[in-house]
């Protein structure tokens, strides 16, 4: 089902949703800050731009960029009061560089509900890796810096992937690896798989070959793609709801969740981790840019944070994050 989201919210959900976001996000009934905490600043621009200036390009595995950035994750989750736990993320029999995966856990209880946000840190051979997937990585890192002081009634799980570009590797093991206990409190994952680039300018847009006859998003770069498959209908709309709390001028939304099965009919939706997920029948979206076919910087060597919008970068996260908000409600309601 295509759904392009305006910012006109129906229904009782969205009704009470929006009133929540009219009382910000600081005093939402499932988000409440513990008494002694400073107010939280806001995802920024600049936020953006510092994490930018660290995050070490070219990080594919086996070069120095990709070491460092294991180095660059575990200073930045520390300097957020946090700590993480590496898990080895390379298949069995595996012969190449060791791959790893980054995971942190919020509000860890075993009898909550689990959501996942995840992304992929390692990049491409031939690229700085700025939207592929820098963008994801310090996406993901502001919304660990907004949520981890919250009290949700979920367990909010933060992973960094390893080995995407070489075929979805650390997501696949992490996805197969997980207990019978943790998938059945599994709510669902976000995937963060890049998000930065927008070109408003028209003819800036293309789609996968035969794609206009599931969707017409128009010829215009400027949305965010929410992609999910049937099973993840719900997810994919709370999600997609929490997007459209920002006015339409920050974030146009568009939301697919009509993909069959697994995707291996539309193989374009299956290109990032959301996929293994899909593939243990775990509700999964993935929210991007659309990658190649709107940024003609896509795993080259000009893929760098100058190419990016980081305004529609942080509209993007600020989306996310009370999208969060909106599957805790839910969640608490029960």
């Amino acid at each position: 089902m295509l759904t392009e989201r305006s910012s006109s919210l129906h229904g009782a959900r969205a009704l009470c949703w929006s009133l929540c976001v009219s009382l910000s996000l600081a005093s939402c009934s499932v988000s409440r800050e513990t008494p002694s905490a400073a107010p939280l600043a806001p995802i920024s621009v600049s936020e953006m731009q510092r994490l930018y200036r660290g995050l070490p390009l070219h990080r594919a595995p086996g070069l120095p960029g990709h070491r460092a950035a294991r180095t660059w994750l575990d200073e930045e989750v520390s300097a957020l009061g946090l700590a993480g736990e590496w898990s080895p993320a390379s298949p069995p029999a595996w012969d190449g560089p060791a791959l790893a995966n980054l995971e942190l856990r919020l509000n860890a209880s075993p009898s909550k509900p689990l959501l996942l946000l995840v992304c992929h840190y390692d990049s491409v051979p031939a690229s700085p890796g700025a939207d592929d997937n820098g963008s994801g990585t310090v996406g993901l890192l502001a919304l660990a810096r907004r949520l981890a002081p919250r009290n949700l009634p979920v367990e909010i799980g933060l992973v960094f992937f390893d080995g995407e570009e070489l075929g979805l590797l650390g997501s696949r093991r992490y996805a197969q690896a997980l207990p019978d206990r943790e998938r059945e409190r599994l709510i669902g994952v976000i995937n963060l798989e890049t998000i930065a680039y927008r070109d408003t300018r028209p003819g800036s847009q293309e789609l996968p070959p035969g794609f206009e006859l599931l969707l017409d998003p128009g010829d215009v770069g400027d949305f965010l793609a929410v992609v999910g498959n049937m099973a993840s209908q719900d997810l994919a709309d709370a999600v997609a709801l929490g997007l459209t709390s920002l006015p339409p001028e920050r974030l146009r939304t568009v939301a697919y969740s009509g993909v069959p099965g697994n995707g291996w009919l539309v193989p374009d939706t299956r290109r990032s981790d959301h996929a293994s997920f899909w593939d243990i029948d775990v509700p999964a979206v993935m929210l991007t840019d659309t990658a190649n076919f709107r940024n003609p910087h896509y795993h080259r060597s000009s893929d760098r944070v100058e190419t990016l919008d980081l305004e529609f970068l942080v509209a993007v996260l600020q989306g996310v994050e009370r999208s969060v908000l909106l599957l805790a409600e839910e969640a608490a309601d029960g």
